[in-house]
């Protein structure tokens, strides 16, 4: 599973038009965003990193222009005060709508998978679903990673009671969270 390679100004213009975050720009904004931000993936994690410093209990963090939710992902990686929610705003449509597209992959075929039970979060890059029979969620995320080339976080990442859970993060592309969503089967099919 790939990104799409972002080829979009390749080419010589005529006229160079306003950059605009559209439905091509949301295609190939990973690979974008990586080359013409020098250290782009360092800068990102160590947000989260700085975050976790000053993160209050209680409060909230926001992310804005989140675009595909990169730095929201590293703030919920790194920030573990007690009920600090993580809000992700963007004002570009095309982006919304990929994140979304992503979710309402995952949700259909989550919700279709037998053993897994799951409800569709209203506002998230995250999908939290329960696996029924499955006993250590670490080993099995740690054996969806390798043999399945699928990341997911374990529930115990989020305490005890989180034993029997997985966590999934849909701000992908539709066709690579469908990939990840067959993946997933054949792995629950083998468990």
């Amino acid at each position: 599973m790939s990104h799409d390679p972002d080829r979009l100004f390749a080419q010589p213009l005529a006229r160079v038009q306003d950059f605009v975050f559209n439905e091509d720009v949301a295609r190939v904004f990973p690979d974008m965003i990586k080359r013409s931000v020098p250290g782009y993936p360092t800068i990102v994690e160590n947000i989260g990193v700085i975050a976790a410093q000053f993160a209050q209990p209680n409060t909230r963090l926001y992310d804005l222009g989140c675009s595909l939710g990169a730095v929201t992902q590293a703030l919920r990686r790194h920030v573990s005060q007690d009920d600090c929610q993580v809000i992700a705003v963007d004002n570009s449509t095309a982006m919304v709508e990929r994140c979304r597209a992503g979710r309402d992959t995952a949700s259909q075929r989550l919700s279709a998978m037998p053993r897994v039970i799951y409800s569709p979060p209203a506002a998230a890059f995250y999908a939290f679903f329960k696996v029924d029979g499955m006993e250590n969620s670490l080993n099995f995320a740690k054996r969806l990673a390798t043999k399945f080339k699928v990341g997911v976080a374990p529930g115990t990442a989020f305490g005890p009671s989180g034993e029997g859970w997985l966590r999934l993060c849909f701000a992908q592309s539709p066709e690579r969270i469908d990939e990840a969503m067959s993946r997933l089967e054949r792995a629950l099919a083998e468990a």
